[in-house]
């Protein structure tokens, strides 16, 4: 009577491991490979947008324009805007050549000049 209850009492290999791990695995490599990959494409975002130019940095970096005509405050986005739009006077303010793709670069330029606020407001009064 044990042979015949260890026989039957045996689980196959796959289901040595209870179903909720194998299944959390599964959905862990999933999600392993998912932030992989929007960390390949925002690494490969930045790459691209790096080799356009980004008009914050450009602006921040003229060395030509005198401080006290420098625009500071939004710089890098009002640039592209004036890109976008074609409005010439506001081009010629900034003295420098915008990016070659300023729609694209307008979102990054955004999130530049966000974290570069404080830095600008401080820039912008006491210089």
């Amino acid at each position: 009577m044990d042979k015949t209850d260890n026989s039957t009492n045996k689980m196959p290999r796959f289901l040595d491991k209870p179903i909720n791990t194998r299944c959390s695995k599964r959905l862990s490599t999933a999600r392993l490979r998912t932030a992989r990959g929007f960390r390949l494409l925002a690494w490969q975002t930045v790459c691209l947008t790096s080799l356009w130019g980004c008009a914050t940095f450009n602006t921040l970096n003229d060395t030509e324009t005198p401080l006290l005509q420098r625009q500071y405050i939004y710089s890098g986005t009002r640039l592209d805007w004036a890109a976008i739009t074609e409005n010439a006077i506001a081009l010629r303010k900034f003295n420098v050549k915008p990016p070659a793709y300023p729609l694209a670069d307008l979102p990054l330029s955004f999130t530049l000049d966000s974290l570069f606020l404080p830095f600008a407001l401080c820039t912008e009064f006491f210089h």
